[in-house]
């Protein structure tokens, strides 16, 4: 994939994120992604596991979304993304936030894409 293609993925993922287009953004994962935030303990495998994982975020924090975008590159099969991550908890989620917390995380995001689909995705921050 060009260097193009590859940044038209992630910024249709990301765009997908922010407006909660799940549907879409399943078009946008490989059957078998692996999606790890590393500095939260979570690892999932699979896009039906990691999407089950997304729709329950969806009720705690449905404000959640990408911001301040500092930085994009994009190389062989991987881009990087440096930007801020805010949501708002609507319940406590324990070790993160209380409920009516305001949050926000310093990420920088890897997606490792092939043939059009994320076959990988890591957040460190």
């Amino acid at each position: 994939m060009t260097q193009e293609e590859l940044l038209a993925v992630a910024n249709a993922y990301v765009e997908c994120y922010n407006s909660d287009d799940l549907a879409t953004m399943k078009t946008l994962m490989s059957e078998d992604v692996e999606v790890t935030h590393h500095n939260r303990g979570v690892h999932r495998v699979g896009r039906d596991i990691v999407f089950a994982g997304k729709e329950g975020a969806a009720a705690v924090i449905p404000d959640k979304h990408f911001r301040d975008r500092r930085r994009i590159v994009a190389f062989d099969d991987v881009v990087l993304i440096e930007h801020t991550w805010a949501a708002t908890a609507k319940a406590d989620m324990p070790g993160f936030a209380k409920a009516g917390e305001s949050i926000e995380l310093e990420l920088c995001t890897v997606m490792t894409i092939r043939d059009g689909e994320i076959v990988k995705y890591d957040d460190y921050g």
